[in-house]
């Protein structure tokens, strides 16, 4: 829970345009201090109804994020330091399409709807990042990865194998259908893998099964790779 050590209530106006979309009003309705960060709860207003709703964590865009047409809710987006990262929803009518954002703000999964089903789904739910691709005898290597939470259109389960360089020995190191992840938030699950291996080079794969709504399973995989050096070298 965040310890509130300061806030405020007040409206601010930062701007009047007579052009439609574009931002007419910011009302900040919460300032407080939480770990040395400065959290702000806001408001932003448009023209013709449309407003949003979240927060800035030293002025940038963060968590969560709703916005809105004439009280309608039409989009929930997630962000993370000023970028669009993991969830993002558009809606009309019910849920159209649904995209996962790597840190970069690409979009890495998308599915749309048609008549209530799912239409269509392009790319891969996953995104790994490795601290480095290559350490030290000794050392620990340690990788990311993130996937979107499950949802009641889309369930996604992870399988990660560790090779060896002739893939002639293989390890299981995280199985999500046995394995927790270590934080699951809104716009994301995280997983997080470390460990020490002897000099070579190993290949880390990644299975990603994601079930649909209507029981089809499609399939992604992923591979990195990795080299573990002698102190020496």
């Amino acid at each position: 829970m965040r310890k509130i050590t300061s806030l405020s209530f007040i409206i601010l106006l930062v701007g009047l345009s007579c052009n439609e979309n574009i931002k007419i009003k910011k009302v900040l309705k919460q300032r407080y201090i939480s770990n040395n960060d400065t959290i702000e709860d806001v408001d932003i207003i448009f023209k013709k109804g449309d407003y949003s709703s979240g927060h800035y964590i030293n002025s940038k865009k963060d968590s969560t994020w709703y916005y809105y047409n004439d009280n309608k809710l039409i989009a929930i987006k997630n962000w993370f330091l000023g970028k669009k990262f993991g969830e993002e929803y558009n809606i009309k009518n019910g849920v159209e399409s649904y995209l996962f954002h790597n840190l970069n703000e690409e979009v890495l999964f998308k599915y749309t709807f048609k008549d209530n089903k799912i239409d269509k789904v392009e790319g891969s739910p996953l995104f790994v990042i490795n601290k480095k691709d290559t350490i030290k005898k000794g050392e620990v290597f340690e990788t990311l990865f993130f996937i979107p939470p499950n949802n009641s259109h889309v369930r996604f389960m992870v399988k990660i194998i560790l090779s060896d360089s002739k893939m002639e020995k293989s390890d299981i190191v995280f199985d999500s259908a046995v394995d927790s992840f270590s934080s699951k938030v809104r716009g994301y699950s995280k997983g997080v893998l470390d460990f020490k291996k002897e000099v070579g080079m190993y290949h880390l794969n990644y299975i990603t099964n994601f079930i649909l709504n209507d029981n089809k399973i499609k399939t992604d995989t992923f591979n990195t790779i990795f080299f573990v050096k002698s102190d020496d070298s």
